[in-house]
């Protein structure tokens, strides 16, 4: 895929995202998320693991810890720690 112009634009929603919503808003979270997930398909494991811990702090106090985004940003950290163990 086009990792470049998929970075370019998430990061355009996320800034687009900032300046209307709050930090622990669930879009602006979803931006987040979506880039670590990029990250994971560029093998970067310890850019994804540190974006999506971020995520999880700021989500899992606001939504709860059994809300489903909790649960897929979970799975992502998950994807991103083994990427991490089979590169290390």
């Amino acid at each position: 895929g086009n990792y470049d112009a998929a970075q370019r634009g998430y990061e355009r929603a996320l800034k687009l995202r900032r300046q209307r919503f709050e930090p622990s808003h669930q879009k602006v979270l979803a931006s987040l998320m979506s880039l670590g997930v990029l990250d994971i398909h560029r093998e970067r494991y310890d850019a994804a693991r540190e974006r999506l811990e971020g995520v999880l702090a700021i989500m899992e106090p606001t939504l709860g810890a059994e809300h489903p985004m909790v649960g897929t940003v979970l799975v992502n950290l998950s994807t991103a720690l083994q990427g991490r163990g089979r590169h290390a």
